[in-house]
């Protein structure tokens, strides 16, 4: 979305990795225009740095902030995190909500909410069934497992994989793996069907019927898009209980989330349930404007170049831009 909305001007694109930041790529960062990152620690180093000597840094966010009494401990530690980061690494923090936030952070940066980043969508429903080998108008439930490794992997992805082999069901079942060849669930349901890597992951979710995925913020902004029923698996980490409890509220119900302790004939019910009741869905998604990267791309634009100091001139400017208010 940077490519897209930067095309129409003269500004280079430079990535840098993690390990980097703090050593070589210092130099970089400071004869940079702007320095735009993706929720790093490690650039707190950066931003210690004199206002005079460097560009303006932004962050980019994705979460309900807020915190709430039906809040567990995970998500309470993990709201709190996300705005020590803010302080510590951003001059500016680009907010995506899913609607006006009801909770505006006092940080030491300044704070922009802006709606949603989506993608679009690349190959029709048809060609996606015809590169998945399914029939024209073949329906399919897609699971989407997401693509962390390491530590950032689901910690549940063979306990559900298990699970829906078990399942027996009319939809044609598309597996979205992340698991090598070698480590792969060996599923021995006929109507299962293993997804070639899509370079735009947005295709594969427009095309299905219904997507079961881990916990997250791609695969949520993905089927809102696309007005898509969304259920999600147990969340396993502390900010993927907030990505569980934001569609929650978002839907009104806890239709969309998946238990633990559901077996296959459970979750065989719970597909029923979101078959005969997927307009709170659409009720839900439709409220959600989804144009955050025409905001932030004009945003970027007028932080281009500038120092820290011209910030409390142009952050009015910015909130111009977004449907949201800081109010």
């Amino acid at each position: 979305w940077l490519k897209t909305n930067f095309r129409k001007s003269r500004v280079k694109l430079k990535s840098c990795s993690k390990n980097a930041i703090k050593t070589r790529h210092k130099k970089k960062f400071l004869r940079s225009g702007l320095i735009i990152h993706d929720w790093r620690k490690e650039m707190n180093a950066i931003k210690a740095i004199s206002p005079k000597r460097r560009p303006i840094i932004c962050g980019v966010y994705h979460s309900d902030l807020k915190i709430r009494s039906s809040d567990s401990p995970e998500a309470i530690k993990f709201k709190r995190e996300v705005l020590q980061i803010a302080n510590a690494t951003t001059d500016v923090f680009f907010h995506m909500n899913l609607k006006q936030p009801d909770f505006i952070p006092k940080l030491n940066c300044k704070y922009v909410p802006i709606p949603l980043i989506v993608r679009k969508v690349e190959q029709s429903p048809q060609k996606v069934r015809k590169k998945l080998g399914l029939k024209k108008n073949e329906r399919f439930i897609l699971l989407q497992m997401g693509g962390g490794k390491g530590k950032y992997q689901y910690k549940h992805v063979n306990k559900w994989y298990k699970l829906i082999d078990k399942l027996k069901i009319d939809y044609r079942i598309v597996i979205a793996g992340q698991l090598s060849s070698k480590r792969r669930y060996r599923f021995k349901n006929p109507r299962i069907v293993h997804a070639p890597l899509f370079a735009n992951g947005r295709d594969l979710i427009n095309a299905a019927d219904i997507v079961i995925s881990k916990p997250g913020m791609g695969i949520l902004t993905d089927c809102i898009a696309s007005k898509k029923p969304l259920l999600l698996l147990p969340a396993d980490s502390k900010e993927r209980t907030v990505k569980n409890q934001m569609l929650r509220d978002l839907i009104g119900s806890d239709l969309c989330l998946i238990d633990d302790e559901m077996d296959a004939g459970d979750l065989k019910r719970r597909i029923e349930e979101v078959e005969k009741n997927s307009s709170l869905f659409t009720r839900g998604y439709s409220k959600v404007p989804t144009n955050g990267a025409e905001i932030i791309g004009r945003s970027l634009l007028k932080l281009y170049k500038k120092k820290p100091s011209q910030l409390r001139s142009i952050y009015p400017k910015l909130l111009k831009l977004t449907p949201y208010s800081v109010d």
